[in-house]
């Protein structure tokens, strides 16, 4: 298939996604460099901005998605304070660079899973049925 023979609507559509993508990826630069060294030496209650700003953007992507995303994303948070405690605080695997865990934390584990849902839906889904396919075929 040729790339000047996508329909425009297509084009939209994945214009559309690229922006978003990109919009994301730009906005998880601009967060991470206010959990960097630099920020945290020169401004004062950095992991207070941190927990506001994940916990507004867990709070818009649960009231974009539908019913049953928004109880995979409640479950994702609960299993990540869960887990953070077991492994950071009572098993001592890791450490965090101000000795607690920062709130927001859990709540990135709903956008991590949203995100490997994303990569399987479109990805591996398609590579997985073809290879039962085949596999079921011979």
């Amino acid at each position: 298939m040729s790339v000047f023979k996508i329909s425009k609507e297509d084009l939209k559509k994945i214009g559309t996604v690229f922006i978003r993508e990109i919009g994301l990826f730009i906005f998880m630069v601009f967060v991470l460099f206010f959990d960097s060294i630099y920020f945290s030496d020169n401004i004062k209650e950095v992991q207070n901005i941190l927990n506001f700003l994940m916990i507004v953007g867990f709070f818009i992507m649960y009231f974009r998605t539908v019913k049953r995303v928004q109880e995979l994303m409640i479950y994702a948070v609960v299993i990540g304070f869960l887990g953070e405690y077991l492994f950071s605080k009572y098993l001592g695997m890791y450490t965090y660079r101000l000795g607690d865990i920062p709130l927001y934390v859990p709540f990135v584990m709903p956008f991590y899973s949203l995100e490997f849902l994303d990569l399987v839906k479109y990805h591996w889904l398609e590579s997985f049925i073809k290879v039962l396919n085949n596999f079921l075929a011979v």
